[in-house]
């Protein structure tokens, strides 16, 4: 995550540890980032060349401009377009887990929020991908009062109408959105306006679990300004659309015909000087085409290119990772500065039976460890090596791509899945406990939600109370295990290694033993006669088989999960999203104007630059 006190972007004073530099090859445009919002404005790019060359072989001649596309091969539709990816992998925070259940699970982005205007939607339209749209919120689960409330009941609770009626009203809230990215000035936090008006304790829990956990952050930090802004920007819909195969589809169809340079951090870009003083222009009338820009790797390896498309998530920027030289104007390093990505963490869970209702499909919870957790239903088996998506096209030496982790085969494949999402404080909270502290504690949650009266057991004073007696943040457990039970019989967990990937995001873990292996001590519950756990009392501790955490803020090339609106960012994504003298330029969630940082604000940041490229490329001024 990114910490709240940055150093200037783009302005180390240490050069990169880089080996001596190799051969350079020239490109008219070098993407930094597979993500989404790169392979996106990769396709764009490459197609608008397409049909500016079917248009000039039309018309006996080149579109408008040309200045610097009027070679033989340029003609032909051919501009030469790399994308260089520092993972082993394409999709960026598009990441799949298979192997836990028999169907690909999404450690990244699992729903597409909106089901109108959305980009994202109409790839998964056009891939024929079958979808399901869902409510959200479906169900509330009050953690103090152990007490889980449906849609209709829902209805007549007052206090979450409020809290609904708030975030509603956002898009004709007084407040206006104003001064210069990273000026606080006027700005605040949405907790500080609900409290000014008067919002309760309960509410207040209520907006931190349905609204500010959705935004990938905590109430505290979610500004007030950028929240109205994306009120008034959203034009998608409110529907969650479930899709039957994992985004990696949608990722594959972006990757095709793409050239992908994977395991290429960058560490480096050197751009003509004269071309900084001209911050916001798109136009290549201002820019020496004799000065290509100059792109290093950590590994020593050199690109050039007339134009730069830098994708990375918002922590590489402001972690000065890569080291702009000239350094980056003081407007854009204070975008850059201005704006915070959230920490978020998935707790993923499979089953052998379904412990919940079936209807069910997502809750939000107040006073619990978990703020939501949604239910998966069975989606198709993962695709053999014979039905998989074709392979992408690469440079003459490939890195290995990877779209998917798979845990160690001592991991046991499970038929039913929950997973628990948490983000901001939450999150930073569980990323500090063991791993299968995380789950253990996820799982009695899931027991008092979903827990049947049972007329022999009486449940121990570890389990259901647990959730509400200690605090997010308790470092008291054990690091080797976490245990539940009726009257001290537990079982324990265990962390594994992991599996064919080449981050470190997920941790997968399993029972450190069978059940039926469990020491037990006396106990009323009749199970433990025979070392295991009472379905009725612990259903979800008794049903589980395996799982995995995934801590995105431990991939040391993203590092977080998504922008949120931030307090004091003004015109901070304006800021961000603006070309340097129409040579270097800038995608990714975090420049999306209208505060969204869903994978459609994502892939329409792509569509935006690639239109700027290319016009800049044909001399044109948007």
């Amino acid at each position: 995550m990114a910490s709240q006190s940055q150093p200037a972007a783009g302005s180390r004073t240490a050069a990169p540890a880089v080996a001596g530099p190799r051969a350079r090859e020239v490109y008219d445009v070098v993407v930094v980032g597979a993500g989404l919002a790169g392979l996106q404005a990769a396709q764009q790019l490459m197609a608008r060349d397409r049909q500016r060359a079917e248009w000039a072989r039309g018309s006996g001649g080149l579109s408008a401009g040309g200045a610097e596309n009027g070679r033989s091969g340029a003609r032909r539709g051919e501009l030469r377009v790399v994308v260089v990816e520092a993972h082993g992998m394409v999709g960026g925070r598009v990441r799949g887990l298979q192997g836990l259940v028999p169907w690909t699970v999404e450690m990244g982005p699992e729903f597409i929020h909106g089901d109108c205007n959305c980009s994202i939607k109409a790839a998964v339209d056009q891939l024929g991908c079958q979808q399901t749209t869902l409510a959200f919120p479906d169900h509330y689960y009050f953690g103090k009062e152990q007490r889980l409330v449906t849609p209709d009941e829902a209805e007549s609770d007052p206090e979450i109408a409020a809290v609904h009626a708030f975030f509603a009203g956002l898009k004709t809230h007084t407040a206006e959105a104003g001064g210069v990215g990273g000026e606080r000035e006027g700005d605040c936090s949405v907790v500080e306006v609900m409290r000014r008006e008067g919002a309760t304790p309960r509410q207040l829990a209520l907006a931190e679990s349905i609204y500010a956990n959705d935004f990938g952050c905590s109430l505290r930090h979610l500004g007030m300004h950028e929240s109205v802004k994306e009120a008034r920007g959203w034009v998608y819909g409110d529907t969650y659309v479930v899709c039957d195969q994992p985004f990696s589809t949608v990722v594959h169809h972006l990757a095709q015909g793409v050239q992908v340079r994977c395991h290429w951090p960058v560490a480096a870009i050197t751009y003509d000087v004269s071309s900084a003083s001209t911050y916001g222009s798109s136009s290549s009338a201002t820019a020496s085409p004799t000065a290509p820009i100059t792109l290093t790797s950590r590994h020593g390896e050199q690109l050039q290119a007339k134009r730069v498309i830098v994708t990375v998530p918002l922590p590489v920027l402001q972690a000065g990772d890569i080291q702009f030289s000239p350094p980056l104007p003081s407007a854009k390093q204070r975008a850059i500065g201005a704006l915070r990505m959230g920490c978020a963490v998935k707790v993923i869970m499979a089953f052998s039976h379904r412990v919940w209702p079936s209807h069910l499909f997502d809750i939000v919870c107040t006073d619990s460890f978990l703020p939501e957790v949604w239910f998966t239903r069975r989606s198709p088996p993962i695709p053999t090596s014979s039905s998989a998506s074709p392979p992408l096209s690469h440079s003459s030496t490939p890195a290995p791509i990877i779209t998917a982790a798979v845990p160690p085969p001592t991991v046991p494949m499970g038929q039913f899945l929950a997973v628990g999402f948490a983000a901001g404080d939450a999150a930073e909270a569980m990323a500090r406990l063991p791993p299968e502290t995380v789950i253990s504690r996820a799982l009695e949650q899931l027991d008092a939600m979903f827990r049947h009266p049972c007329s022999t057991c009486k449940p121990g004073p570890g389990a259901a109370r647990a959730i509400q007696a200690r605090p997010a943040h308790a470092s008291g457990t054990t690091t080797s295990g976490s245990s539940w039970g009726c009257q001290g019989h537990g079982v324990q967990l265990q962390a594994l290694p992991h599996g064919a990937s080449d981050d470190n995001v997920g941790t997968f873990v399993v029972p450190a033993r069978p059940l039926q292996q469990a020491s037990s001590t006396t106990s009323s519950c009749p199970a433990a006669a025979t070392s295991s756990l009472c379905s009725s009392c612990h259903p979800a501790s008794a049903s589980f088989v395996s799982g995995c955490f995934a801590d995105w803020s431990r991939d040391a090339f993203i590092r977080g999960a998504y922008t949120h609106p931030t307090v004091g960012a003004g015109d901070a994504r304006d800021q961000l999203a603006m070309p340097l003298g129409g040579r270097l330029f800038f995608a990714g969630e975090a420049t999306h104007f209208g505060v969204n940082p869903c994978m459609q604000g994502a892939l329409d940041t792509g569509t935006r630059v690639a239109n700027e490229v290319f016009w800049s490329l044909q001399g044109s001024r948007l």
